[in-house]
């Protein structure tokens, strides 16, 4: 899994990719020093570029690029391994990018980012109340999250984080037939998107055929989000956290969501207790 550390930097275990626009380098942590790599540019694993394709590169203590003699067969061998490291790291990667569709990116007062997307089934805990992988075509969802840019939020908002109690609801009409399917978006928790909202949800007709979505998105309940006084006189804040929302996002294919094989946590599902 790609961590990121800082900046343009990511980590996958012990090995750390500098993710940017082309030219660029790519550099991998090794045991006595930097290991880095000119590289060419290409493919998309998680969303992000990365090389794929190194030509040469060199570890040692002071970065310096001159490898001796002595050392260059050290060198080739941790430069194979490197090369085989990054190749897997690409393989394993690709099926988890292919398991979000964007459906689109909403910003508004005061400061709340959300991200719409059509993810891959996946095993949902309570299943009294989620619907069965196995029935699901589509892991609807919405992330909401509180702008990164402190200049976007209410003082005493914690840049990035969640924003809870927001009520929303999805509707899928298929662009061919009219059928549609309403769904309540529920809080739900993973290792990929960590808290969002989402529903396990059948499609309204085939998997090849287009959609229309439209997302619903409430403020919360004046009964499930109390208003203090400093929040009411604030220019950012007001009586209600947000005003009432609707997003509409027209030629949707899920065909490739619907195809794709279930995240590798829904094959432990069964370990898990229902």
């Amino acid at each position: 899994m790609l961590t990121r550390l800082n900046g343009s930097w990511y980590k996958c275990n012990t090995l750390a990719i500098k993710v940017d626009t082309p030219p660029d380098r790519a550099r991998f942590e090794c045991s006595d020093g930097p290991l880095e790599w000119d590289a060419e540019w290409s493919g998309a694993c998680l969303g992000v570029k990365f090389p794929v394709h190194l030509m040469h590169g060199f570890c040692n203590n002071e970065g310096d690029s001159q490898v001796s003699n002595n050392n260059k067969n050290k060198y080739a061998r941790r430069s194979a391994v490197a090369v085989f490291a990054i190749s897997m790291l690409c393989v394993l990667a690709t099926p988890l990018a292919a398991q979000e569709l964007v459906l689109g990116e909403e910003k508004f007062e005061p400061g709340v980012v959300l991200i719409f997307e059509g993810a891959v089934r996946d095993h949902v805990l309570p299943t009294a109340q989620h619907l069965a992988e196995d029935e699901t075509h589509v892991h609807i969802e919405g992330r909401a999250n509180w702008s990164a840019d402190e200049a976007d939020l209410p003082p005493g908002t914690p840049p990035g984080g969640f924003v809870a109690y927001i009520e929303m609801h999805a509707q899928v009409t298929n662009e061919v037939s009219g059928a549609t399917t309403f769904v309540t978006l529920t809080p739900h928790i993973n290792l990929i998107d960590n808290m969002h909202y989402a529903r396990n949800m059948t499609l309204p007709g085939s998997a090849s055929d287009l959609y229309k979505v439209r997302f619903f998105v409430n403020p919360p309940d004046q009964f499930d989000l109390a208003l203090h006084r400093d929040w009411l006189h604030d220019p950012k804040g007001g009586d209600r956290l947000f005003m009432p929302k609707i997003f509409t996002y027209e030629n949707v294919s899920f065909v490739d969501i619907v195809n794709a094989p279930p995240r590798p946590s829904a094959l432990q599902g069964d370990a898990v207790a229902q």
